[in-house]
């Protein structure tokens, strides 16, 4: 194939025709773009909602140790499950706007399901009733310590 310029010099016609033939093979290398997304369905949504849960009994003290489960079935069913730190707290990342949040405590079962907003980080204070067990636990292990450092 040949390329006629009109009023350019034969190195630098053959300088042009390498560097188109160099852009057309860029175009061949390149994948395709495909559009993911057919008409009438919504795009793909990926949750990023996070939300934090601080645990407390009803005298206020942090619940140490808790399995709390977070559920939720939009796009797809997915359960997680975490533990609370020494504070009570525990953090959930990348949750739907719709989720379902339970804890299996000594005073029964807490589930509730949220509206969990898509932007910026949540902290949702739950206090749970453990019949002082959380205080007697703490009593006993303050005991503890204070016997072990005589």
């Amino acid at each position: 194939m040949s390329i006629a310029i009109p009023g350019i010099a034969g190195s630098a016609r053959v300088a042009g025709a390498l560097a188109l033939a160099a852009l057309l093979a860029g175009c061949a290398a390149m994948p395709p773009r495909y559009d993911l997304s057919t008409p009438g369905t919504p795009a793909v949504h990926f949750p990023n909602g996070r939300v934090t849960f601080v645990l407390t009994d009803e005298q206020g003290l942090p619940l140490q140790r808790y399995r709390v489960d977070m559920s939720w079935e939009h796009p797809d069913f997915y359960r997680t499950s975490a533990f609370t730190d020494s504070f009570g707290r525990v953090t959930f990342n990348g949750v739907p706007e719709l989720a379902n949040v339970s804890i299996d405590s000594p005073g029964g079962l807490y589930s509730q399901y949220l509206l969990v907003p898509q932007r910026g980080s949540n902290e949702l204070p739950v206090i749970l009733q453990t019949f002082g067990q959380n205080a007697q636990n703490m009593a006993l292990q303050n005991r503890y310590i204070s016997s072990s450092q005589k």
